[in-house]
């Protein structure tokens, strides 16, 4: 646990805080000047304080505090809101034990033992770029859809295969922060491994398939609300062109792609198809639909007559004469006429164009083929429908790896 450094120890034979018994103030910073540490310069490190030797020291106890320290540029610092230099009340306290003082007879920069310094690969590596709750289940699930895979090498000489695990969480990266693939890319997977193996997977479909998955475990665990559907458009950026971009209609004609998305009644997303940004939103409808009654073989018998709420892009006659002939019973908005968002359950499909903009993938969509987009749009609904489940199942059922609270993202 951090908590805030406001007092050193008094004793110190330093030009510090601790020296003059100054109390240090919120946003305050102290010179470093001493050897290994630059003269005159500023140094800021994270600190973590154990909160009973804190509350000691400040009694008077002499308990001095046990500091964590990791070095930045060689100068040592604390931080954790009140910027101090704690050199001077490290050497105090090493004095009082009647040990070395700190950085004697090694390098400059070096702590004693007992301080050790705290990196964030020493706790575990990088924070995942979605929480292991949700990423987890997902990468199992996802690895075992894949099929077994051949060795086609004629002198079996290929460098040993990456992992499809390690892969898969480098492509997890690329959607969730958007950036290309030779930032996700590292000494243990390059960006052409990450291409190749994103290609090989559209071509067998696995993740279409991991996404009908998830819609069914919902289904069964929660229920989807097939007779109340929304839909709605979406435009985003799509600055590399390709066949999904086209000009923005809202963008001084810039390049965008559109999304026709379509929800149940609590905001799963069922379907989702990419188009040029130049397409109308009533000309995706029929495409949406069609896709839509084909999930009849991984959800089993829809409803015969459901409920499809519209916005006024839709209020067109061959709109209503498609959906008639569908036996959907259409909420439109009239054009022209002013209609909160509230009318006819619409806001759940825009709640839901938010959850999947949250992915910088699909905020700045830099994929030119269709099948590339399709594939982080399956991926990014598994996600929310994931998320979804876990967070109506947190208060329906009990399971070893439940997280402590529902309020993931």
């Amino acid at each position: 646990m951090c908590t805030r450094m406001s007092e050193v120890a008094q004793a110190s034979g330093g030009g510090g805080p601790g020296a003059s018994g100054e109390i240090a103030k919120p946003g305050k910073r102290w010179p470093v000047g001493e050897e290994g540490c630059g003269d005159g310069a500023y140094r800021r490190a994270p600190c973590v304080l154990g909160r009973g030797a804190f509350r000691g020291a400040q009694r008077g106890e002499g308990a001095a505090p046990v500091l964590e320290v990791a070095p930045r540029a060689g100068g040592i610092a604390a931080i954790a809101g009140d910027p101090l230099c704690v050199r001077e009340a490290l050497h105090a306290y090493s004095a009082r034990l009647g040990r070395p003082p700190v950085g004697a007879g090694s390098k400059a920069g070096t702590v004693h033992p007992i301080m050790e310094f705290s990196t964030l690969h020493d706790h575990g590596g990088s924070v995942p770029a979605v929480p292991s709750c949700i990423l987890d289940p997902i990468r199992d699930q996802f690895l075992a859809l894949l099929p077994v895979h051949e060795d086609k090498h004629p002198l079996g000489c290929h460098n040993p295969r990456i992992s499809d695990a390690v892969v898969f969480d480098r492509l997890v990266q690329v959607l969730v922060f958007g950036c290309g693939y030779e930032r996700a890319a590292d000494e243990h997977c390059s960006a052409t491994t990450l291409r190749r193996r994103r290609d090989e997977w559209i071509a067998h479909g696995v993740m279409e398939s991991l996404r009908l998955l998830a819609l069914a475990a919902y289904d069964r665990m929660i229920g989807l609300e097939l007779d109340h559907l929304s839909a709605d458009g979406c435009l985003t950026k799509a600055p590399s062109g390709g066949e999904c971009a086209g000009k923005s209609p809202v963008d001084r004609a810039k390049l965008g792609l559109k999304r026709s998305q379509l929800t149940d009644g609590s905001g799963i997303p069922l379907i989702t198809e990419p188009a040029p940004a130049n397409t109308p939103d009533h000309t995706l409808l029929p495409t949406t639909l069609d896709r839509f009654t084909a999930l009849e073989q991984a959800l089993g018998p829809l409803p015969e007559h459901p409920r499809l709420a519209l916005d006024a892009g839709y209020d067109y006659r061959i709109v209503h004469d498609d959906l008639a002939s569908r036996k959907i019973d259409a909420r439109i908005a009239p054009r022209g006429a002013k209609t909160p968002i509230q009318t006819g359950g619409r806001w759940v499909v825009e709640r839901t164009n938010s959850w999947m903009n949250n992915f910088g993938k699909l905020r700045r969509c830099t994929e030119r083929r269709k099948a590339a987009v399709e594939f982080y749009l399956a991926l990014a609904a598994t996600l929310i429908t994931l998320r979804s489940l876990i967070r109506h199942a947190w208060t329906l059922y009990r399971w070893n790896t439940r997280p402590q609270s529902p309020r993931i993202r």
